[in-house]
Parts: C-alpha cells; sequence; structure tokens
C-alpha cells in the first residue's frame, strides 16, 4: 500500500477500504503496480515489479505484507537467480528470474 500515486506504473481507479492496524479502515482509491528500484548485494540494482498495489491516500507511511507474499509464492534468490515456486511446491518452480535484468 501507498499514498503515493507517482509510485504507480499501472493503476486502476476503484473505492474500497483495508483494514490496518488497531482496527482501523481506511479507504482505498486505487490499484496497480509499481516498480521498485532494488539494491542488490553487490552493489548493483534491479528493478522488482508489484502487483496489486493498493493507493491510499490516507496512509503515512508504505506498507508491505509478507503475509501476502507468502501467501501466493515463495521466493529463493542465490547468486542473482530468483526462483519462485507456488506455495508449498519447493522443487517445480514456476518462475526463474536473473535479478540482475529487468523485470517485464
Amino acid at each position: 500500500m501507498t499514498s503515493d500515486i507517482g509510485k504507480f506504473h499501472t493503476i486502476t481507479l476503484q473505492a474500497g477500504v483495508v483494514r490496518v492496524g488497531g482496527n482501523n479502515f481506511l479507504p482505498v482509491e486505487g490499484i496497480g503496480s509499481i516498480i521498485l528500484n532494488t539494491a542488490l548485494p553487490n552493489g548493483t540494482t534491479s528493478n522488482l515489479r508489484l502487483d496489486n498495489v493498493l493507493y491510499v491516500p490516507s496512509l503515512h507511511h508504505n506498507l508491505f505484507s509478507w503475509i501476502v507474499v507468502k501467501s501466493k509464492a515463495v521466493l529463493l534468490a542465490k547468486d542473482n537467480i530468483m526462483h519462485i515456486f507456488r506455495n508449498n511446491d519447493l522443487v517445480h518452480p514456476i518462475l526463474v528470474i536473473d535479478i540482475r535484468d529487468k523485470l517485464p
């Protein structure tokens, strides 16, 4: 979730609400994809696309949920290669990405 509409690569405006800490609800005004420029351990950078990011204008800080990521997939990275597995199947990756390159 972010309140910075400028971070979105794509966005679809839609109304809704999201529950945050303290059982509070904040209005959602859109959902889309953002591109993060991430720093790698070797000093280089790589783009990472996050989909289904909520646009919540009243949010004071960006929020990232590992619970949501873990519910969708398992990510393992070694030697600049990221393996993405569907849930508990750690034998057959659904995607293998060279994280030195830009994501689609």
